[in-house]
């Protein structure tokens, strides 16, 4: 009985060990040729974020919807998000079509007004 027991026991093993045998990488080289003391693969950092500060807008909510409380840079416009609970938030936009159409001059300084929160595109619910 114990023959009978140990025997599943090793079938069962092997049939395991070869379960697993998927999860090795294909192109990975076999353990016994790693470096045991090789140091890891350097990461490769990819760095996306411009040199210096981010540009920024905000936005807040009043009664019926946003409002641009921090302008937008130069060049460009704030786009005003409803986030939910009475908050609201902003994002550096584009210019648009608006400063095609003759609110260049929003483009080039924008401010907290109507005009330019719509030139952002967004929510501008509460002027």
């Amino acid at each position: 009985m114990k023959f009978a027991i140990v025997g599943i026991f090793v079938i069962g093993l092997m049939a395991g060990s070869s379960a697993h045998a998927d999860l090795i990488e294909k192109d990975a080289p076999p353990p016994e040729l790693i470096e045991k003391d090789a140091p890891p693969p350097e990461e490769t950092i990819i760095d996306d974020e411009p040199d210096g500060p981010a540009a920024e807008c905000d936005c807040d909510y009043e009664p019926g919807g946003c409002v641009i409380s921090t302008a937008a840079p130069a060049g460009k416009a704030c786009k005003c998000i409803y986030r939910g609970a009475w908050t609201c938030g902003g994002e550096v936009t584009s210019c648009g079509a608006m400063a095609k159409a003759g609110f260049q001059h929003l483009c080039d300084k924008p401010d907290k007004s109507i005009l330019a929160c719509s030139m952002g595109g967004g929510d501008c619910g509460g002027y």
